[in-house]
């Protein structure tokens, strides 16, 4: 079965509502914080790398305001690799701030990682400040810091 979305391509951008094309069928709308993934979703789900524009490091790992030990607490960090023709592997992840553990899952191996950071129930009170160490196979940057901030109520 073919992907009916392989076609796709960037048309234009609209700035107001008179620049918006005829309805021609159906429309899919992506909503989520920044840096929560969007970008990779559409590639990955139009089979293009760059239909969408991802940037190269993420702001920030943000918690939010949360309780240890209520309810597993988890963010993802979604890595993908915008030169597919050099396969760059994410090997390894490290969270400074103690009480956390991550997870590293290949989505297409070489090409897209889920980064899973969670909370436990080991987490200490008080504000979070530290960061998220990933480790790559890429020459040019084999490692990413992104900082890591929260509170821990």
């Amino acid at each position: 079965m073919s992907n009916p979305l392989q076609g796709a391509q960037f048309v234009l951008a609209a700035h107001r509502i008179s620049q918006l094309p005829a309805d021609q069928g159906a429309e899919v709308a992506f909503a989520g914080r920044s840096n929560a993934g969007k970008s990779s979703a559409l590639n990955a789900l139009t089979g293009h790398h760059a239909l969408a524009r991802v940037s190269v490091t993420p702001v920030m790992v943000n918690f939010g305001n949360f309780q240890a030990g209520k309810e597993p607490i988890t963010r993802n960090i979604i890595i993908t690799n915008n030169k597919p023709a050099n396969p760059v592997r994410v090997t390894k992840a490290e969270v400074s701030v103690p009480g956390f553990i991550t997870d590293v899952v290949p989505t297409q191996e070489g090409i897209s990682y889920t980064v899973v950071v969670k909370a436990s129930d080991k987490v200490k009170k008080g504000a979070l400040e530290g960061t998220v160490k990933l480790f790559t196979t890429d020459k040019e940057k084999p490692t990413i810091e992104l900082p890591l901030r929260g509170e821990v109520l």
